[in-house]
């Protein structure tokens, strides 16, 4: 039933969204606030089985003593909350409250609008990282919490939150990169080098290279090597196209918010680097094709910024009604792909 109850909520969210500068701030903080306890109870409470991880997270957690090739964070929380019940649920509840709480908190400091970044949260990033890819969602709620460190430089604070989220998931490592953007505004020049990264990508994609195959990364190689040799057993229903209806989508936008930095960079002061973010995320899927786990978890977690960044279309057309009613299209066709998260459901239409 959680599903269809995500896509209730989803168009509740909607209409609110295009009434949000008609209501008063404390109204819409009331709103919010709701919605995201709402959304904390849907992914605690949804049944084992019902989405592509929660029986291997029910069996480790059952078993945690067995296992070795997990972080050892969700073994110690594991650990833990097996004192109290032996009902994942309750380990369910443990990351829903976080990731939701961090992505509410990241919401609350990176935009002026609230309603319209939750239902686009809503639309992919909730079921894919709190309705399954529990750990990552922990993680990508302290990456979007950094963002504004590091546009105030205050590296060392959010290389501290970046470290933190690693502790729920190795790959947080990955971020550790973007501690050295900037958040200056784009100048001509810069707009044109950040928006070549994305051909680039495609270039190298189609050239071969294969750079980290030959590199030996201490525990992250041994990890990547296991999941590399799932894909290739077919065990894993991991995939890779770089001209994906969902990755297409993104690009679009990429150069639509590209195109409007200007007017957009006078109402959200973060965008420079959330924008530079989110072209990191692009660029990787294709980088890294050649191992596609490692593909598909940097982009997904690179682009966790989507929702805060296509929440900024309503600062690009007038009036305002018109751009969030554009954004609503946009997310029903971005809903598809958060909806397959969940096994056995009937989808609103193939893609």
């Amino acid at each position: 039933m959680t599903p269809y109850l995500v896509v209730v909520l989803f168009f509740i969210m909607a209409v609110l969204a295009l009434l949000e500068d008609k209501l008063k701030r404390q109204h819409v903080e009331i709103v919010s606030v709701v919605f995201a306890m709402l959304m904390i109870i849907f992914a605690g409470t949804r049944p084992v089985g019902i989405d592509y991880d929660s029986q291997n997270y029910e069996n480790t957690f059952l078993h945690y003593e067995t296992e070795d090739n997990i972080d050892f964070s969700y073994l110690l929380i594991s650990s833990i909350l097996r004192v109290f019940s032996n009902d994942v649920h309750i380990l369910f509840f443990f990351y829903a409250i976080i990731g939701v709480g961090l992505k509410y908190l990241a919401i609350r400091k990176l935009s002026e609008c609230i309603l319209v970044p939750l239902m686009v949260y809503l639309c992919y990033y909730f079921e894919m990282q709190e309705c399954m890819q529990i750990r990552s969602g922990v993680m990508a709620g302290c990456y979007l919490l950094a963002i504004p460190l590091i546009a105030e430089r205050q590296r060392w604070k959010a290389a501290i939150l970046i470290a933190t989220g690693a502790f729920f998931h190795i790959s947080g490592f990955a971020l550790l990169p973007i501690l050295f953007l900037t958040n200056n505004p784009l100048t001509r020049k810069t707009k044109i080098m950040w928006s070549l990264l994305i051909p680039v990508s495609y270039i190298v994609h189609f050239a071969g290279i294969s750079i980290l195959m030959a590199i030996d990364i201490p525990y992250l190689g041994s990890k990547l090597e296991v999941y590399q040799r799932m894909h290739e057993a077919g065990l894993s229903e991991l995939g890779i196209n770089v001209f994906s209806p969902l990755l297409l989508m993104n690009i679009m936008m990429f150069y639509y918010l590209m195109y409007f930095s200007e007017t957009i960079t006078e109402k959200n002061k973060y965008f420079p680097l959330l924008i530079k973010c989110f072209g990191i995320g692009i660029s990787s899927y294709m980088f890294f094709t050649f191992l596609p786990v490692l593909s598909s978890r940097l982009n997904i977690l690179f682009c966790t910024v989507n929702f805060i960044l296509f929440s900024n279309i309503v600062y690009t057309i007038k009036p305002r009604w018109a751009s969030v009613l554009g954004l609503i299209a946009f997310c029903f066709l971005y809903l598809n792909y958060g909806l397959k998260c969940f096994e056995d459901f009937v989808f609103l239409w193939e893609v």
